[in-house]
């Protein structure tokens, strides 16, 4: 497909952003994750992917939350007819799988490293104290997921109202 060299530059002013402020959120969790010097990283598993292996796949257990200490990862479904749709794509100190963690036994998406990657893995048991005992980190995690959901609309509302070359 051809790219337009202007919207080329404006989808890298973007991603500056999203990585600068994707740092920022990477900083404030590590920091949440660290509180009262308890080192609560140290304590989870950590879990390594190559370039484009599957972290998991639609349909499977969803038991775990990662948390990107290195490298990228796309969030996605496939279409029916087999068009890729991306829903993220998220770089260090970002999170996902986090519908694992309100209950949901499947996943209903795939995962897949971008680049070489290595995650920390949480399972539900573990969230669900560290959200009772450090009720910023609720409040961290709420404030995440409200900016992807407002994130989503507002792509949502593009694809609806605006036409294919506004877009």
């Amino acid at each position: 497909k051809f790219i337009n060299p202007s919207k080329f530059s404006l989808m890298n002013k973007q991603s500056s952003f999203q990585q600068s402020s994707s740092q920022s959120q990477f900083a404030n969790l590590m920091a949440l994750l660290n509180v009262e010097d308890s080192d609560v990283l140290s304590t989870l598993k950590t879990v390594s992917y190559k370039k484009h292996d599957y972290v998991y796949l639609p349909g499977e257990a969803a038991q775990q939350l990662y948390i990107i200490k290195e490298g990228r990862v796309k969030i996605g479904n496939h279409h029916d007819l087999g068009k890729e749709i991306i829903k993220s794509v998220l770089i260090k100190g970002e999170y996902f799988g986090e519908s694992s963690m309100i209950g949901q036994n499947a996943r209903p998406d795939f995962a897949i490293a971008m680049a070489d990657t290595e995650l920390y893995v949480m399972n539900r048991e573990k969230f669900n104290e560290l959200l009772l005992a450090h009720t910023d980190l609720m409040h961290f995690m709420i404030k995440t997921l409200g900016t992807r959901l407002m994130n989503m609309e507002r792509r949502l509302e593009s694809f609806v109202f605006k036409s294919s070359r506004t877009r």
